[in-house]
């Protein structure tokens, strides 16, 4: 088991991980914990982050492994995501003047987490792309620290005061980024992304990042240009009352969840020293694969 000491963040304990899933083991633990110590370009990972792993791959182990490596690869490529994820640091502060983001309180029918984002201002010296996503991601890993592993994750993007400028001004090599470690390399099992307020933009948008998403993903995409369509998806009960909802206002609910964050401040400090040592890498071909990757995603 591991002793790594980002497993006191942990709200749920390994033993009721085992009881709430009944096709977890803890063989299957053992053998994605003895497989990171034959690759020692990984950190040392919580048996937390494993569960979630496993959990998130349907139980298909060298799935978990490959999420796993792609998962904290990612994080270590993609600074401009996760690097100073400081809930009292400047570029976090700045993107909540424009951005709100939350985990809903209410689940949906099916007992899915959602997490909902809402950008109420749209000034472009406010906005910055990555520092939107880092906020997004932070709020989804506060999630696992306290709910452990989740049916599902629902995310919504209130995408209403996007605009042209908006994409304009951010590297396209930063939304790709965001997709696709979203997709690839997320820890929860995403089970529907929604955008409200939909608009010609998002047209754009979606050329830019389609190349990038699989088909899988692409399946789950819906686009409301009302919110009429959107309680056929998520009930009203647990929508925001800003959106015709009874779930309480949107406002207080995301201040919420910054005071949560700001609790787990040193979480977020010593998880940023989890990241991969390419120079330790045994599968040198598999490192210049993911170089290639990473490069190709670069390209604006």
């Amino acid at each position: 088991m591991s002793d790594n000491k980002l497993s006191s963040f942990w709200k749920v304990s390994i033993e009721d991980e085992t009881k709430k899933n009944p096709n977890l083991t803890v063989d299957k633990i053992k053998e994605i914990r003895d497989w990171i110590t034959t690759q020692e370009h990984l950190p040392n990972i919580t048996d937390h982050n494993i569960v979630m792993f496993i959990h998130s791959c349907k139980y298909d182990l060298e799935r978990a492994k490959l999420t796993i490596d792609l998962h904290f690869t990612y994080r270590t490529l993609m600074k401009d995501i996760f690097t100073k994820r400081d809930p009292e640091g400047d570029d976090v502060n700045l993107i909540r003047q424009c951005c709100k983001t939350t985990v809903l309180p209410g689940k949906d029918s099916e007992g899915n987490f959602v997490l909902w984002g809402h950008m109420y201002n749209s000034d472009l010296k406010k906005f910055k792309f990555a520092s939107a996503g880092k906020l997004y991601i932070m709020t989804a890993d506060v999630l696992q620290l306290e709910q452990g592993t989740v049916p599902g994750v629902v995310t919504v993007y209130d995408v209403k005061n996007m605009s042209l400028s908006h994409l304009l001004s951010t590297p396209v090599s930063i939304i790709r980024h965001y997709v696709i470690y979203c997709q690839d390399a997320s820890p929860f099992p995403v089970k529907a992304i929604h955008f409200v307020n939909t608009h010609p933009v998002m047209d754009k948008l979606m050329t830019l990042v389609k190349p990038f998403i699989k088909s899988s993903v692409w399946k789950i995409q819906y686009f409301h240009s009302n919110m009429d369509s959107l309680y056929k998806h998520i009930p009203k009960d647990i929508i925001p009352q800003e959106y015709g909802g009874n779930g309480g206002s949107l406002e207080e609910i995301c201040e919420n969840n910054f005071e949560k964050l700001r609790k787990y401040r040193e979480f977020f400090l010593e998880e940023e020293k989890m990241r991969v040592d390419e120079s330790k890498r045994a599968d040198k071909t598999r490192a210049t694969a993911l170089a290639d990757i990473f490069k190709k995603l670069n390209v604006d």
